[in-house]
Order: C-alpha cells, then sequence, then structure tokens
C-alpha cells in the first residue's frame, strides 16, 4: 500500500491482562488497510508466538514481515523509527515509540495511567473506567471488561484521527 506505515503491538510481557483482543487488533488492521491503505507491520516479541498467530490467522489484511519471525529489540526500534502510527498495549513497544517520538494509540486496561503517562508521548491512550480497577494484577480476576470494553470502532475511529493529525490535509 502507499498509505500509512501502522504497526500493532499486541503483546505485553507484564501479563495476559494487558492484553486487548488479537481479533481486534486484527479487525483494526483490516479497518485501516481498507479506509486509508495502510500498509500495517506486526511486532511481536519471544513468547509472544501465539498472540502472532492469533492476529495473523484472523487478519484479511497482509501484515509487512520486518523480522523474519526472529524478533528482537533492535529490529523493533528500527521498525518503530519508520511507524506513523504505533497501535499497541501499555508495554514495551509504546515506550519505545514515545521515546522516538512516534504517535501512538495505546490500548490501555489495568494500568493506572498516572504511573505510564508523560509529557512526550504524542497519541492517545483508549481506557474505561471500571469497578475493579485499574487493579495492577498480570491476570484479570474477573472477565477482562476494562480491555474488551475498548471497542474495535473507538480504536479505529481514534487511529484515523492521530493519523490525520500527522499529515493534515
Amino acid at each position: 500500500g502507499a498509505g500509512p506505515r501502522v504497526g500493532f503491538s499486541p503483546g505485553a510481557a507484564f501479563g495476559p491482562s494487558k492484553l486487548w483482543p488479537a481479533q481486534r487488533y486484527a479487525a483494526v488492521a483490516d479497518a485501516l488497510t481498507e479506509r486509508v491503505n495502510a500498509r500495517c507491520v506486526l511486532l511481536t516479541g519471544p513468547g509472544e508466538e501465539d498472540t502472532r498467530e492469533a492476529v495473523l490467522a484472523a487478519a484479511r489484511t497482509k501484515f509487512v514481515d520486518c523480522d523474519g519471525g526472529k524478533p528482537s529489540l533492535e529490529t523493533l526500534k528500527a521498525t518503530v523509527s519508520q511507524l506513523d502510527l504505533l497501535v499497541c498495549n501499555d508495554s514495551g513497544a509504546r515506550h519505545v515509540a514515545v521515546a522516538l517520538g512516534v504517535p501512538t494509540l495505546c490500548l490501555m486496561g489495568p494500568t493506572s495511567p498516572r504511573y505510564s503517562e508523560g509529557p512526550y508521548e504524542r497519541g492517545r491512550v483508549l481506557r474505561i473506567d471500571v469497578d475493579c480497577g485499574p487493579c495492577q494484577k498480570p491476570v484479570c480476576a474477573t472477565d477482562h471488561r476494562c480491555m474488551t470494553g475498548i471497542s474495535v470502532d473507538w480504536a479505529v475511529e481514534t487511529a484515523l484521527e492521530i493519523l490525520q493529525e500527522k499529515s493534515p490535509g
């Protein structure tokens, strides 16, 4: 595609409570490919093979292969530096993007934003307030509503707004 370069980082080393569903990442990639001809890159780390496979299985979009299936921190940094947007959980890839000045769309659930927000982030954090959070737990003790309450439509519309802000007109 000739559109914006959008990375997707669906993993989180902290634990499964920080994971937005893989199928939703796939749906956002499909929507951005349809709507703005996005070039989508899937970024996962060691130990996130199941998450990677789940996204690939659910997506119609063909993702750009940037690491040949052998992720490294060097490849992550090099790839993120070339993105127009990173769609991610509250994880390490988010912080790499912030350090490199790349806009992020962070899907945040169990983490309190006051632990990770800073003055250098460009983009947005999507989160909903729930009665059990922010719990700061690596594994959800209930129904993961803090993450499943974030809809695909909300993520797609926010991603489009961020991309428009990055290159108006």
